[in-house]
């Protein structure tokens, strides 16, 4: 927990929101699932939709799966049909 808390301190909010949906992707994959929960519950919907874009579908799915079926269905309306 305190890893976490210390990489919190070294990324603000901001910083993520002006990132490259590709960009956040790598970091994403560096994050452990309690640092991915906060930074996604962080980032908008449609943020977290064009980061999922720059995924492989197989990883793709595996972080779906850490989230509600709500949150599941409004990402992947939000995905391009082809990147759904």
């Amino acid at each position: 927990m305190e890893k976490m808390e210390e990489n919190m301190e070294k990324i603000d909010i901001e910083t993520l929101q002006n990132m490259h949906p590709h960009d956040l992707s790598e970091l994403f994959l560096k994050w452990d699932t309690d640092e991915r929960h906060v930074w996604m519950s962080r980032l908008s919907s449609q943020q977290l939709a064009e980061m999922f874009t720059y995924l492989e579908p197989e990883i793709a799915l595996e972080f779906l799966d850490e989230l509600d079926h709500d949150s599941q269905a409004e990402l992947i309306d939000l995905m391009e049909p082809d990147d759904a």
